[in-house]
């Protein structure tokens, strides 16, 4: 692969995308940087969730002021990761039929280790 912008760049996904990585790895000032952008847990006030008769899944991820604004969680349900911006001190999820009645696993992933999942139960 060429590193410069020329008609001569011919990039092979299996043979380049290994060498980026493992130039990645290579590089510690390449590392991801958790909790939605570098969110603190102190930064979090709540993490809660419920579900409505009508079956809307719901949570709420709650900060202690406004500095997060524009950055993201991710919220995992049932195993599948969304991500949430964070308006007004406020990451809000909501999901309506979310696999019909019973218990369901909401964890707060991004940042991680903030809080417990939680299994608020639908009926």
């Amino acid at each position: 692969m060429n590193a410069f912008i020329t008609c001569a760049n011919d990039f092979h996904d299996t043979f380049d995308i290994p060498e980026i990585v493992a130039h990645r790895n290579s590089r510690t000032c390449l590392q991801a940087q958790g909790g939605g952008g570098g969110i603190p847990c102190t930064d979090l006030l709540s993490f809660l969730t419920k579900c409505s008769n009508t079956g809307m899944l719901r949570a709420r991820v709650t900060f202690t002021n406004g500095t997060h604004n524009g950055q993201t969680v991710t919220i995992r349900v049932d195993g599948v990761d969304h991500v949430v911006n964070i308006v007004n001190g406020r990451a809000n999820f909501q999901m309506s039929g979310q696999g019909g009645t019973g218990s369901h696993t909401i964890e707060l992933v991004d940042p991680p280790g903030c809080f417990a999942a939680q299994t608020p139960f639908c009926n």
